[in-house]
């Protein structure tokens, strides 16, 4: 599974990957390990071009990988 997780009831979001159906969680991949997020309107977006972003709840960006080049606007979010 792809989304949002707070490891250890913290107050810090992560976006990760995980097994799906396993208890305890195991995550496998952390987007955003060294600047997690801390509140709970962060949203996360791949834009047209594939470029995946997390923003923070005032819209900046915490995180992106990807190329970045001109878009139309198009983009799916996960929040």
């Amino acid at each position: 599974e792809l989304g949002f997780f707070s490891p250890n009831n913290s107050q810090n979001l992560y976006v990760g990957i995980w097994f799906k159906g396993i208890i305890p969680r195991v995550v496998l991949w952390v987007a955003n390990r060294e600047n997690p997020v801390t509140d709970s309107t962060a949203n996360l977006a791949i834009t047209s071009n594939g470029t995946l972003i997390l923003f923070n709840g005032k819209h900046g960006v915490v995180w992106s990988i990807g190329e970045t080049f001109a878009s139309n606007g198009s983009r799916a979010e996960l929040s």
